[in-house]
């Protein structure tokens, strides 16, 4: 999907959510005229505090911030000046959308979760400032806002169309994301995408929310590395925050260790953030008892100290799935005689199961006509496990627009 596409894409998510004629999170007047600001390019550091003066709150904010543990070994500073200085002109003006967004919506969302929401966004925000800094891909502030407001679509959607939003009815075998497609057209992610460019933010950014496989193209680089990076936020801070007991891990592993993070290193980071958690709380006003902070990490911790499920990958390994796909024949035993590790499966449901205890290196399926529910089931395969998993289709059916997409 070319990016033009993707803008016609957000532009359409927006008039959606605006007919519902419901009040939507945004920005505060302050903070949007920061955005165009930047946006101009010639703005300084003078000219940037004189319009947060106007924000007497988001001045505080501000200086709070700079002094925090996202800067932590620098001296403390009491002026709004050494704290632009210190966090940057460009990602203080996108820190400011998100500091100004925290508790929208408290008055007009009564059944959904908002603290909880915003906790995961701490969370998302300190695994990307963590992120940046080992990757140094881009700078900690601006990587914190990215992550904070990387879900910022769900809150979007449920203030147009109801809590339901982020809890939908039990439906078995139905993702979050795949229920939301189904019901209103677009997910949160779209949602998010759609609000940040809305808002003035880079390109780079708001397509980093938009996950690899999800008919995004993201360019390699950074681009690539920055949507690898929110995965991995959005897997940390979903384990984190979660209302289930048990831990669902498999996505951060292997998030983690496409950006070169073993094991240990996930559970460092996880320490790290658990160290900056109660002071970025604290001054972004999110309000959660310390013993169930501290029951969350150490569930999470814990979970973490078992062996990762990537050892259950099997080297050089392909899924062969469809319904002539027998052990011993066929393209089986081709691939068989080329050294390969094969496994077969007679159909999507079956082969899901495989792919996920297995996590082989190719999935090939044969289809002598493609339906509409194996396009669907390779889209949600690539989303699940994005680039790092070959897709081949093998099928008498016309090369077409939707074949491609799958």
């Amino acid at each position: 999907m070319e990016l033009s596409d993707l803008q016609a894409r957000n532009t359409q998510i927006l008039a959606l959510l605006r007919a519902s004629r419901k009040p939507l999170p945004s920005p505060s007047a302050v903070a949007l005229e920061l955005m165009r600001q930047v946006g101009r390019r010639e703005t300084g550091v003078f000219e940037v505090c004189r319009c947060a003066r106007k924000d007497p709150m988001l001045v505080a904010k501000t200086v709070q911030v700079a002094n925090s543990a996202l800067y932590a070994g620098l001296r403390q500073t009491a002026a709004v000046e050494d704290a632009v200085m210190r966090i940057g002109v460009a990602a203080l003006a996108r820190l400011a959308v998100g500091l100004t967004l925290v508790h929208t919506a408290s008055d007009w969302l009564p059944d959904f979760d908002l603290n909880r929401h915003w906790r995961c966004a701490l969370a998302r925000g300190l695994v990307m400032q963590r992120l940046a800094r080992r990757l140094r891909s881009i700078p900690g502030s601006e990587a914190f806002t990215l992550g904070l407001l990387s879900d910022i679509g769900q809150l979007a959607m449920a203030a147009a169309f109801g809590a339901e939003v982020a809890n939908p009815p039990a439906a078995e075998g139905v993702s979050l994301l795949q229920y939301q497609r189904e019901r209103w057209g677009f997910d949160q992610n779209e949602a998010s995408a759609a609000l940040l460019e809305d808002w003035e933010f880079p390109v780079a950014l708001w397509l980093a929310v938009l996950p690899i496989g999800q008919e995004v193209a993201h360019a390699a680089g950074r681009g690539g590395e920055l949507a690898l990076m929110v995965d991995v936020a959005r897997c940390v801070a979903g384990n984190l925050c979660s209302l289930h007991a048990k831990a669902d891990l498999p996505g951060l592993y292997m998030g983690a260790a496409r950006l070169g993070m073993d094991q240990e290193a996930v559970v460092v980071m996880l320490d790290q953030m658990r160290t900056d958690f109660p002071d970025m709380a604290r001054i972004l006003d999110v309000s959660i008892p310390a013993d169930q902070a501290e029951a969350e990490f150490e569930r999470l911790r814990a979970a973490l100290a078992v062996a990762p499920p990537l050892d259950d990958r099997l080297p050089d390994s392909a899924l062969v799935v469809g319904p002539l796909a027998q052990p011993g024949s066929g393209l089986c035993r081709v691939l068989e005689q080329d050294g390969m590790r094969v496994l077969a499966a007679p159909g999507p449901e079956q082969g899901a199961e495989l792919l996920r205890l297995h996590q082989p290196q190719v999935l090939i399926l044969e289809s002598e006509q493609l339906t509409g529910d194996e396009l669907a089931w390779c889209r949600q395969v690539r989303q699940e496990f994005g680039a790092r998993l070959y897709m081949l289709l093998l099928t008498a059916a016309p090369e077409g627009e939707e074949t491609l997409r799958a």
